[in-house]
């Protein structure tokens, strides 16, 4: 059998491919006389595991036809990589498949020709990494020693597919019987469709993969398809049943189960949830809010004692409805220094000093009765109805904001954010980065490097 290669002539090429002419194949394109076949071939491959940027995997697939394109070099007479062109790699990417007996199986199709092509054009980079002799013939060449990229796939025509889908059946069939087959395969059939295959190559290897996995829930588990195909079944059936198959091909079998399991059971395999964007916060008062609030809770009411601590507990300390309800007025003490705090019961307690703006309030309500409670009740509905009827137009007072209004304060204040969380009684850092653009200010640059010079 000869071939026509370019700038090398006719050659004859026996086949099948013996193994002394692999072994003279490492004479004829490695740099190391020698090296053995399998060493080069090694040495291929993690050259491209190393310096491709390929996954493991990829970098396995891509070194898979390091020997065999060697092989072939040698067979055309190729005696150095200098011979080697752009016509030889794809004459090589383009020979037909064959048997261990030479003999021809089938020609390669468009896909696989581009899949031999791109393993080519890792083996040649790799090759010249190595420093095999390799010299550019003509202008195809640059391809393969340009950075290769694998080669994406055409979508196929939607009826090109439906048929492919309806013509499958294997010939050989490792799950059982091929007859067991015929029992399941109609479902099967409408299920791959039904998910929408990108193209025909996508389709067959889900055929493949969900009409193993319906052999084993319908006729070795006498189930029904769609009811067993839930992730647990899907590992089952993986992990135990094909516990003989190697890593690879239970991870293409697990990934193929996955990616059909909405479409075969949407129950058992909801789809992912969106994301739910970040909450927006409730903004804080400004200052002129907050001086009407203190002027509500001194009005001459009933109320005015109980008014007069939720607006100091809440705005003026951040407490939460609870521990507003739980304070005895013993909880509002004097410090030595002149400033006054409130000690907080409950889950969380701490010591909370009161803002600047709050201590005058804070001292008139000292002056009041001391015997009873601020709130009748412990209960956080009692502190609602109460800062409903601390208004300003139409609004009552919220309790997150005015929580909010105090975090807000001590981030103008510069206290620092672990103190912060202390007396706060527990906050997120996720909560202060989204008050930070209701408290920052427009800084001048060089007030900025003045300021930073702190730390």
């Amino acid at each position: 059998m000869s071939k026509p290669v370019r700038g090398i002539g006719f050659v004859e090429v026996p086949l099948p491919f013996e193994p002394s002419y692999r072994n003279r194949a490492l004479m004829a394109v490695a740099p190391d006389p020698d090296a053995s076949l399998r060493d080069w071939s090694a040495a291929i491959r993690a050259d491209i595991e190393a310096n491709s940027g390929l996954s493991p995997s990829s970098a396995k697939r891509a070194a898979s036809g390091g020997s065999p394109l060697f092989a072939f070099a040698a067979l055309q007479g190729v005696r150095t990589w200098r011979a080697v062109s752009a016509d030889l790699l794809l004459e090589w990417s383009a020979e037909p498949l064959r048997d261990r007996g030479g003999r021809i199986v089938r020609e390669r199709n468009a896909d696989e020709i581009r899949a031999q092509m791109w393993k080519a054009r890792h083996i040649v980079a790799a090759a010249v990494r190595l420093g095999a002799p390799v010299q550019q013939l003509d202008n195809g060449m640059r391809d393969f020693l340009d950075p290769p990229q694998k080669p994406e796939r055409a979508d196929d025509d939607p009826a090109e597919i439906a048929d492919a889908v309806a013509a499958w059946r294997p010939q050989r069939w490792r799950h059982g019987s091929l007859r067991n087959l015929d029992t399941v395969l109609p479902e099967v059939r409408e299920r791959v469709l039904a998910a929408e295959p990108e193209d025909v190559h996508e389709a067959r290897k889900w055929l493949r993969a969900l009409a193993g996995f319906a052999l084993w829930a319908v006729v070795d588990r006498h189930s029904d398809l769609a009811a067993m195909h839930t992730p647990n079944n899907v590992e089952t059936w993986v992990m135990r049943v094909n516990s003989g198959q190697d890593a690879d091909w239970q991870n293409r079998a697990r990934g193929v189960l996955r990616r059909l399991g909405p479409t075969v059971n949407p129950a058992a395999w909801p789809r992912p949830a969106k994301p739910i964007p970040a909450r927006q916060v409730a903004a804080p008062y400004q200052a002129k809010d907050e001086q009407a609030f203190r002027a509500a809770a001194l009005l001459p009411r009933r109320d005015r004692r109980a008014r007069m601590w939720v607006v100091i507990a809440a705005a003026g300390a951040g407490l939460n409805g609870t521990e507003i309800a739980a304070a005895e007025p013993s909880d509002l003490a004097e410090r030595p220094d002149g400033r006054w705090e409130i000690h907080v019961r409950g889950i969380r307690a701490r010591r909370v000093p009161l803002r600047r703006d709050y201590l005058a309030l804070a001292a008139e309500l000292a002056s009041t009765e001391r015997d009873t409670r601020y709130v009748g009740s412990d209960k956080p509905g009692a502190v609602h109805q109460i800062v409903q009827r601390i208004r300003i137009g139409d609004d009552g007072l919220s309790l997150t904001r005015a929580r909010n209004t105090f975090l807000a304060a001590h981030l103008r204040a510069e206290t620092p954010p672990a103190a912060l969380v202390v007396i706060a009684g527990g906050v997120s850092y996720a909560t202060l980065d989204r008050l930070l653009p209701h408290v920052a200010d427009r800084v001048d640059p060089d007030d900025a490097v003045e300021r930073a010079l702190g730390a």
